[in-house]
């Protein structure tokens, strides 16, 4: 990703990055350019691999969400109620981190944290592990994980949560 060629992430394992760095620019063999998502990302990669790079647009149509029901996802799952929620949106993978996630999860209700935690997406062997860390924190009747949602009710689920939690990035 171009946003790890940004000078703050080069620092981070700076040997490791300097290692890549050595390797990379051949495996791109005759690459005729690399995207990346901002401008900043653009001058990163044109800068470090002196290759052309441009711009790749947003691929959301924001206007899509804009007339979203959140009641939708609600009443597709009626056991969140009106109770308010954070959302995690995507695979169920072990890359994903989801079991860390229900462990933070409980860590936060046990410090007074008030919301749900409802997490979607299509099984990808991460599922079994976020099950187990529910089960483990007593999280399980906190946690809701209700497999994949796509177009109107995945547009709803983000009408109607608080906030999106996501894995950070290392």
């Amino acid at each position: 990703s171009p946003g790890m060629l940004h000078p703050y992430a080069l620092a981070q394992r700076a040997w490791k990055k300097r290692m890549y760095l050595a390797v990379f620019p051949g495996s791109l063999g005759a690459a005729g350019g690399i995207l990346a998502l901002n401008r900043e990302g653009c001058e990163h990669v044109e800068a470090r691999l002196r290759l052309r790079a441009s711009v790749l647009p947003n691929g959301i149509d924001a206007s899509e969400y804009a007339g979203a029901d959140p009641d939708m996802f609600r009443r597709a799952h009626p056991r969140l109620g009106s109770a308010p929620f954070v959302l995690f949106i995507g695979r169920l993978h072990p890359i994903k981190g989801v079991d860390l996630l229900v462990r933070s999860y409980a860590i936060a209700r046990g410090h007074g944290l008030q919301h749900e935690l409802v997490i979607v997406g299509p099984e990808d062997g991460g599922g079994d592990a976020a099950r187990r860390a529910a089960a483990e924190t007593g999280g399980d009747t906190r946690g809701h994980v209700v497999g994949p949602a796509v177009g109107a009710v995945k547009r709803s689920a983000l009408a109607a949560c608080s906030g999106l939690v996501r894995r950070p990035r290392c």
